[in-house]
């Protein structure tokens, strides 16, 4: 079993309420024990849904996104800014290399 005690953890999700289907206990439970969470959002757009429009924009999701983190009080997160399934692999490595020390930085303090 992890310790989850005053952590600091990052998840990855691939789109906006992939960090509560896959990791939402665990994010509930470390904020619970005093852990730091930051989410990292691979992709935010437009997306098919079931609202009266039928999808929701890039801004509805991000504003989704800022809800859900003051729920759970994620201590940060961020967005990747490719769309990856259409990027070459040496973007993708420079976006990392960006998201990485953008992210590290906090926890590094």
């Amino acid at each position: 079993m992890f310790n989850l005690k005053n952590q600091k953890i990052l998840v990855i999700a691939p789109h906006p309420d992939d960090e509560i289907f896959g990791a939402g206990g665990l994010i509930a439970k470390a904020k619970r024990l005093g852990s730091k969470v930051y989410v990292l959002y691979m992709t935010v757009g437009l997306s098919k849904d079931f609202s009266k429009s039928g999808s929701s924009t890039q801004g509805e999701r991000i504003e989704e996104i800022k809800n859900v983190a003051d729920f759970l009080k994620l201590d940060g997160w961020d967005i990747g800014r490719y769309p990856f399934f259409k990027t070459p692999i040496l973007r993708v490595r420079s976006t990392f290399g960006v998201l990485q020390r953008r992210l590290l930085g906090a926890f590094l303090v």
